[in-house]
C-alpha cells in the first residue's frame, strides 16, 4: 500500500506573484486521480470515480469529444446526474503540474519525475512552464 504519499499534490497552489503561491485547497477534478475522484463522491457514489475518469479523456477521431471546462461537468457523467460536489473543493484549472515520463534505452528504463508551474511570460504573455523540480528514477 503506498499510504497517503500518493494522495498527496502540489495541485491546488496558484501562484501570487513575487515567487509567492496561495493554497486555496481546491481540487483540480479534471486531472486528478480516480483514488482522488472517489474521496469527493459521496461514499455510496464512489464507484463512480472511474466513469468520470473515463469521461474526461474520451474521444473520437483523436478528439476529446466532452467539455470539462466547467466545474460542473461531471454531472453529465451517466448516473452522476444527481451527485452534488461542494464548489468549495473543486476547480478546473491548475498553475502546477507533475509530469511523469518514461524511456528506454538498451534494456534500461528511465523515469523522469517533474513538478512543474504553467506562468505566462513576461513580456509575450505566452504561456509557459518552470521546473520546479525534477527527479530520475
Amino acid at each position: 500500500m503506498a499510504g497517503l504519499s500518493s494522495l498527496l499534490t502540489v495541485y491546488g497552489a496558484t501562484a501570487s506573484g513575487n515567487s509567492r503561491f496561495t493554497f486555496d485547497g481546491k481540487i483540480n477534478i479534471s486531472t486528478a486521480g480516480i483514488d482522488v475522484l472517489a474521496a469527493l463522491l459521496p461514499m455510496e457514489n464512489a464507484d463512480l470515480a472511474q466513469a468520470l475518469a473515463d469521461y474526461r479523456v474520451a474521444k473520437a477521431d483523436e478528439t476529446f469529444v466532452n467539455d470539462i471546462a466547467q466545474a460542473g461537468w461531471y454531472k453529465n457523467v451517466p448516473g452522476a446526474g444527481g451527485i452534488s460536489i461542494d464548489a468549495n473543493l473543486i476547480t478546473v484549472s491548475s498553475d502546477f503540474f507533475r509530469i511523469i515520463a518514461t524511456a528506454k534505452r538498451h534494456q534500461k528504463s528511465y523515469t523522469l519525475n517533474v513538478v512543474v508551474q504553467r506562468q505566462k511570460a513576461q513580456g509575450t504573455g505566452q504561456w509557459e512552464c518552470k521546473t520546479l523540480n525534477w527527479q530520475v528514477e
